[in-house]
């Protein structure tokens, strides 16, 4: 028998924070559109306690997410199988994590949320849980397209719906919707606090259904909105009802799960380059590439173009960044992935194919991010997420063969949870 409980509060910052998501936006906020929230979604079964929580911000650092989860297990006082964090990835909330010119960290803003965060976990682990059965839906959406090919690429039209009913009243205690697209279409001209549409899509459900809507974003990428009616409020607001109208279809045909809940968790280490760089020169060559898109790309970056010099130079430049890749499942009905990066579509395609479960959400931008994840195809293309990204993320530049790495360790995850049960 599964048992959950609900928790939610507001993080909305004040006016004057940063925000975060565009190298562009000129100045911080200057108001908030609709609340920024923390939400977290508290599952018991056989005295198994696991979390979720979705959080309106860019994404978290993995240190940052580290802590969250140390807290919420003491601030709950009892134990926890695991804790998955994900974040929405909306373009229009405050400087969360360290990317170059993308909005400074405030420190007492960091604090105040943190510690929401964690009240607002600590909540839903000590509340009191109501027995619930299990209801997953398949549906498919067209709102987004792929940013780099848009009438060729690969896109994840799949949206699916996990639903809380309360066994005894039959009363919607939750609901989790995923689907892949960046919350973008509010540009960098905005200055105003927003969920993006996932803010909309969340209101839209719970109006429909009487209870909390949750969020988790995809393998999102290279995947943006359609967004035809231009980057505005109204436009963001159109994309979330229409993205929940395709969701409550798909709940309309859910199917009951089976509760036998697991919990796995893979560390896989993504490579840096296989073909470190041997000089400093190599670096150059790569800055001045990226300088076509970003001019005066040296005075930009000078800082972490220095210290990737000392890496060549010292012999230290390392061979992998180790992420860990969690996986919840239900018997072999359904499984969420959860990956702390932007996965590009094509590998979240696969991820889904090679799945022996019946449905699989991924959750990308969850216990915090080592930037994209892009397939080897992109980097053969060149361009921002391959190659200058990782400059925005004060991180080496992965391997072209990373896409390979990921599938195959959590091809190896899938496995093991199966043989498990």
């Amino acid at each position: 028998m599964t048992s959950a409980s609900f928790a939610a509060a507001t993080i909305t910052p004040p006016a004057g924070t940063d925000l975060c998501g565009f190298a562009r936006r000129v100045g911080p906020a200057t108001g908030a559109h609709d609340d920024l929230q923390t939400q977290w979604l508290a599952l018991d079964q056989e005295r198994q306690l696991l979390l979720l929580s979705s959080n309106d911000v860019l994404s978290f650092s993995r240190n940052f997410y580290a802590g969250i989860c140390k807290d919420v297990a003491a601030a709950a006082g009892k134990p926890i199988a695991a804790t998955s964090v994900a974040t929405t990835h909306t373009h229009s909330g405050p400087a969360t994590v360290t990317l170059r010119f993308c909005g400074r960290l405030d420190p007492n803003y960091m604090a105040q949320m943190k510690e929401a965060i964690v009240k607002t976990g600590a909540k839903a682990a000590r509340a009191r849980k109501v027995p619930v059965k299990l209801k997953v839906g398949r549906g498919k959406s067209m709102v987004a397209q792929n940013r780099r090919h848009p009438h060729t690429g690969p896109l994840d039209t799949e949206v699916l719906t996990l639903q809380l009913i309360d066994s005894q009243s039959e009363q919607p205690v939750a609901t989790v919707i995923n689907y892949a697209c960046h919350p973008v279409v509010m540009g960098h001209e905005n200055n105003l606090v927003s969920g993006d549409y996932p803010a909309y899509l969340k209101k839209a459900v719970a109006a429909k259904t009487g209870a909390p809507c949750m969020y988790l974003n995809g393998a999102c990428g290279d995947i943006n909105p359609t967004c035809p009616e231009g980057k505005t409020i109204s436009a963001a607001q159109k994309m979330g009802t229409t993205l929940a109208a395709d969701a409550l279809r798909a709940m309309d045909k859910a199917t009951l799960l089976d509760e036998n809940l697991t919990f796995q968790t893979q560390r896989i280490s993504v490579p840096i380059q296989v073909h470190q760089p041997k000089n400093t020169r190599e670096i150059d060559d790569r800055v001045n590439e990226m300088a076509a898109s970003f001019p005066a790309a040296a005075d930009l970056f000078g800082p972490r173009i220095a210290r990737l010099k000392q890496m060549v130079t010292d012999k230290s430049f390392p061979r992998t960044i180790d992420i860990n890749v969690d996986l919840w499942s239900f018997a072999e009905d359904f499984a969420i992935v959860f990956v702390p990066g932007e996965l590009f579509s094509a590998i979240g395609l696969e991820i889904k194919r090679i799945s022996p479960y019946n449905f699989t959400m991924i959750s990308g931008y969850s216990n915090g991010t080592v930037g994209y994840l892009p397939t080897r195809q992109a980097y053969s293309e060149g361009g921002y997420e391959p190659h200058f990204a990782h400059f925005f993320y004060n991180y080496p530049e992965f391997e072209s063969n990373l896409e390979d790495t990921i599938i195959s360790r959590i091809d190896l995850l899938f496995r093991r949870s199966i043989r498990s049960k």
